[in-house]
């Protein structure tokens, strides 16, 4: 870009250059002699040719301003896009470029950041290479001598020597693409390769000095024309919209149907449904921003330009400082609130606005400058379509868990990412004897950071398992087994408060055969009845005891005691036996008796496999 006027030289036509590039070796190029670094100095710039002749010539080869016959000095408006010619630099060591081989590009303006072939398009789609399609960068390689000469050029574009040493060879820039900068602002790009080597490789923006110069659109001047009008600025602008679409999400776990549940069973299959339900979404963070692109097309400063920019649906938008490239490659700042931009300048402003909504479909930006610059008006506009694209979508997928213990599994527990609302159903069997057990579990959704669960709970309590009833302990099975255990089987039955009919004490004899004590006991067993319900206790009580000794009842399991609280069943046993030591004949009907059939039914239910665990502590 053209952001500083050149001074008059004598004889070499010249603009000022102004980047300063340090070229780095990579591994898969040479580019110097090794250990060398070579920072590129000076400036290049363009000029006319008003005289050349040859081949292919524009008759008005000529620029619009400047100073001087042709090749002019500080040329920077042209006719045409053939009158644009590259030289080498001015004599007198001013501004010398460094001793090398080059090539040329012309860019459009902002194409600075890769001044190489094959660069991507620019984010509003424009070219930045504009010579590229024409030809390669090796088409165009250049060297300039000590002398900032350009003293050869091998490539298909025009030369001309015409003019003696010190000037050495003028080329021109033709042929190239139109820029797609309202104001006809081009860029040229002179890029150091190396000190001795032409060969062509991909350069860093900074190895290459920059300058602008404009092709007048459309011009109906012939010849000797002087310097061209002054030009308003021109605007134009990008709109890039954007919104987002946040999905919330629930989900709701049941087991049978409910929440929790609790069931007294040994085996158990709980039917489980997890339902994930997503919203229709809610839309926000409505966004408009993009690029402000101001040209000053004139080849003088133009002050007090503000920049400002606003929606259709009068929402205000802010514009940040704006940057531009000067020549030596470096960004500059052009303050939005009133800067100045240089003449052949392109400066790009960014703009961010906040609406409340989907509503605007158009943005306009608009530049003001001060009165005295002498332009045609004192503001421009730049108007550019918002087209709202699909939103960008938040937790628009969960992924799915749950914590359902494994094992006994039928179905689809949740697992992986859902997008839509959807319904887990499985199943679990649970089996379960002599406890109790909480399936406790819980099903989830995620999505980075954002999180929803819900539990249910099922409680299973199982059948209290080994019991054998008195007809067991008074038949030959039971024989069998006490008499494997003689004499304990008699001393806990002798230590246990056991009662006959009359509420005397019952005591297994001690002496004689276990055959013969068994059978005795079997006698006692089977009289039992509830006319003294003391003697009811003792009999059932006796052989749960057994249950637990001999049989594998588990003895801390809990159940449920005679006031309705949870106790082991050796805990209600040692209840029982102190009962018995208080109460040895409930006959009568009253709170004894009660007590006595409370504990009795409890020890019947035990021996006949009926009895539940219920939950601890115990």
């Amino acid at each position: 870009m053209k952001l500083h006027h050149s001074v008059s030289r004598p004889k070499r036509p010249r603009r000022t250059w102004l980047v300063a590039a340090v070229i780095a070796c990579t591994a898969a190029v040479v580019l110097f002699l090794p250990g060398a670094a070579i920072a590129v100095s000076g400036a290049a710039d363009t000029t006319d040719n008003a005289l050349f002749v040859g081949p292919g010539s524009y008759v008005n080869q000529q620029c619009l301003n400047g100073s001087g016959p042709s090749p002019r000095v500080n040329c920077n408006i042209y006719q045409d896009k053939r009158d644009v010619w590259l030289n080498g630099g001015p004599v007198n060591g001013q501004s010398n470029l460094t001793e090398g081989y080059y090539f040329f590009a012309v860019l459009s303006p902002g194409g600075q950041p890769n001044p190489n072939d094959g660069a991507p398009l620019k984010a509003n789609g424009n070219d930045p290479n504009l010579s590229d399609n024409v030809d390669a960068a090796s088409n165009r390689v250049f060297h300039i001598n000590a002398s900032s000469q350009i003293d050869s050029y091998s490539g298909t574009h025009q030369q001309d020597n015409a003019y003696a040493d010190p000037d050495g060879l003028l080329i021109q820039l033709f042929d190239y693409n139109d820029t797609p900068n309202p104001g006809g602002v081009y860029i040229l790009a002179a890029c150091f390769l190396s000190a001795d080597d032409d060969t062509v490789h991909s350069v860093d923006p900074s190895d290459c000095k920059y300058d602008a110069f404009k092709v007048m659109s459309g011009s109906d001047c012939t010849e000797n024309c002087g310097p061209p009008p002054a030009d308003d600025l021109a605007v134009e602008k990008d709109a890039r919209a954007s919104f987002k679409k946040t999905f919330g999400w629930t989900v709701v776990k049941t087991v049978d149907g409910v929440h929790s549940v609790s069931y007294n069973a040994s085996s158990k299959t709980l039917s489980y449904s997890v339902v994930y339900t997503k919203d229709g979404g809610t839309e926000s963070d409505f966004a408009v921003g993009g690029t402000i692109t101001v040209t000053n097309p004139n080849d003088f400063d133009v002050t007090g330009v503000v920049v400002s920019d606003q929606l259709d649906d009068s929402t205000g938008c802010t514009v940040a400082d704006g940057t531009y490239t000067d020549g030596n490659g470096d960004e500059q700042t052009v303050g939005a609130g009133g800067g100045t931009i240089p003449s052949l300048t392109v400066v790009e402003y960014t703009y961010s606005c906040s609406p409340s909504g989907r509503t605007s479909a158009n943005n306009t930006a608009t530049a003001t400058w001060d009165v005295g610059n002498g332009l045609p008006d004192t503001s421009k506009d730049g108007s550019a379509s918002v087209t709202w694209p699909s939103p960008t979508l938040v937790h628009d997928c969960v992924t799915a868990s749950d914590t359902i213990p494994a094992g006994g599994i039928a179905g689809s527990p949740p697992s992986g990412s859902i997008c839509a609302s959807k319904t887990f159903t499985y199943t679990k069997t649970v089996t379960i004897s002599n406890a109790c057990t909480t399936v406790n579990n819980t099903a989830a959704f995620t999505d980075g950071g954002y999180t929803g669960s819900d539990s249910a709970t099922a409680q299973i309590c199982g059948r209290i398992a080994n019991g054998f009833t008195l007809g067991f302990w008074s038949n030959s099975n039971g024989r069998a087994v006490l008499c494997a255990h003689d004499p304990a089987w008699r001393n806990i039955a002798n230590a246990s408060n056991l009662r006959k009919q009359t509420g005397a004490l019952y005591t297994v004899p001690t002496t004689g055969t276990c055959n013969a004590a068994q059978a005795n006991f079997a006698a006692w067993i089977l009289a039992a009845n509830s006319t003294n319900m003391s003697y009811m206790l003792s009999a059932q009580m006796i052989a749960t005891i057994y249950d637990v000794s001999y049989k594998n009842m588990l003895g801390t399991a809990c159940i449920t005691g005679i006031n309705g609280s949870p106790i082991s069943i050796n805990n209600l046993i040692a209840g029982a036996i102190a009962f018995l030591g208080s109460n040895p004949n409930t006959t009568a009907s009253g709170t004894a008796r009660n007590t006595a059939t409370a504990y009795k039914n409890i020890f019947d239910g035990l021996n006949n496999n009926l009895v539940f665990a219920v939950p601890g502590p115990c």
